[in-house]
């Protein structure tokens, strides 16, 4: 094994795909077995500043604590800060219905982005190599995925990279043995109790007797998948650049211009943004197809309405326990969760300004302090230009509101009597007559 062919390896693989500079400080993630500690050994090699830092689940009993001070020691020797925790991952997977191998994931990683702030939004480095990548990407293919699943691993997504993707796991291990080295050996991974395991152990031997060279095929392919990942990713970015508009609390998406790429965008686009499941998505396109209008499709953050054209996507539960608002006559400005009202007296004449985010009021009409709250069902208002009264909801009906914005409605209210359905129109019995004296004036932004 030459290590210095392998550590010039390292040095391109690093270099190519932007991993971190030479001078740079990382974390390295170190679980005590042999690919984190070939990885730090590796970059004591090539002179790279690094903390350590491990994670103890607690799942093997002597053995994870065995491990934790065993990193610590491997900390010491290369001169690294060292940084540790422990969690009790059965209760935290009992508690979030989670298998154990999730509730892992999600703890360390967790606990790694936390790091990584408190550490000036360090990079992460973790150990998976190309066999970890493929091991993903048959995942993914059991599961169910698009083409971003059969990416495996990438190199770089965040502030997490992983400089050994640059070898298979054979080559970790003679790494390992040229320069023996000391590890901790994990007794659950010889085991078939989980999916990548059973994978390790049973279907890779079997590509492996089909293709003597499969590690090199591997990196080979790899690097084709993602530079068609990045090509990728940067035809979406273009898409959401002419067709997503992100506005005060809500974001808008256009469904026409995109072409035959529409619905690959579109998936892309709300599977990253909203977690919306496949076939959710199929349901949504359907939708689309068949020109459907005002249906609503949902996510645990997030709902989603096709209206006429174009998506509006809205945080679900964002009007939980707000209270309403009381605006005195003095008050210059009043915020909101979607916007501020600025507010003045003014002597009449007044010049008359249309716009729909402007209420120009009869002031001697109200009466303060005015309320500003939420629609709510039953609400009505004499509508500008009309005589009679209409239900806010029919309203909105009328004004062509999405569905998932109608709880954004909000509406001002004097006496208990609505006078403005904010940004929309006023009630007639309060506008500027021939005998008005004083305007009040109110502006939402």
């Amino acid at each position: 094994m030459d290590i210095e062919k392998k550590l010039h390896e390292l040095r391109i693989f690093i270099g190519k795909h932007g991993l971190f500079g030479a001078k740079e400080k990382i974390l390295l993630a170190i679980s005590g077995g042999v690919d984190s500690v070939v990885m730090g050994r590796l970059m004591v090699a090539l002179g790279q500043p690094f903390g350590v830092v491990h994670c103890n689940f607690k799942l093997r009993g002597e053995a994870s604590d065995g491990d934790e001070a065993f990193v610590k020691q491997l900390a010491n020797e290369w001169k690294s800060q060292f940084f540790s925790t422990s969690f009790d991952t059965i209760a935290f997977a009992e508690e979030n219905g989670l298998s154990i191998q999730m509730a892992a994931r999600e703890l360390r990683y967790g606990y790694f982005s936390t790091l990584s702030a408190q550490q000036g939004n360090a990079k992460i480095a973790t150990a998976h190599h190309v066999n970890d990548a493929l091991e993903t990407i048959l995942l993914n293919l059991t599961h169910g995925t698009g083409f971003r699943g059969l990416s495996g691993i990438t190199p770089a997504r965040d502030h997490f990279v992983r400089p050994m993707l640059a070898f298979t796991g054979e080559e970790i291990r003679e790494i390992a043995g040229a320069l023996a080295l000391k590890w901790r050996e994990d007794a659950s991974n010889a085991k078939d109790d989980y999916e990548r395991n059973k994978l390790r152990h049973r279907v890779v031997p079997v590509l492996e007797e089909l293709n003597p060279s499969l590690g090199a095929t591997l990196k080979d392919t790899l690097v084709r998948l993602w530079t068609t990942d990045a090509a990728i990713r940067g035809g979406l970015e273009v898409w959401q650049a002419s067709h997503v508009v992100e506005k005060e609390g809500y974001t808008e998406v256009a469904l026409k211009g995109a072409g035959e790429h529409l619905m690959f965008y579109l998936y892309e686009y709300l599977k990253a943004k909203t977690s919306l499941p496949y076939k959710s998505f199929k349901q949504l396109e359907a939708s689309i197809g068949e020109g459907t209008s005002g249906k609503l499709f949902f996510t645990d953050t997030h709902q989603i309405n096709l209206d006429r054209g174009r998506l509006i996507i809205s945080r679900t539960g964002e009007d939980e326990g707000e209270e309403p608002i009381f605006v005195d006559a003095n008050d210059k400005e009043v915020v909101f969760q979607f916007g501020k009202l600025s507010c003045q007296t003014l002597a009449m004449p007044v010049a008359i300004d249309r716009s729909e985010g402007v209420a120009l009021l009869d002031a001697d009409c109200l009466r303060f302090p005015l309320e500003l709250r939420r629609w709510r069902e039953g609400d009505s208002f004499v509508p500008l230009g009309m005589s009679g009264q209409k239900k806010i909801s029919d309203f909105m009906i009328d004004a062509k509101i999405p569905v998932n914005l109608k709880s954004r409605v909000y509406v001002l209210l004097s006496g208990g009597e609505v006078v403005w359905v904010v940004g929309k129109r006023i009630d007639d019995r309060c506008k500027i007559t021939a005998a008005t004296s004083r305007v009040y004036k109110l502006s939402v932004c």
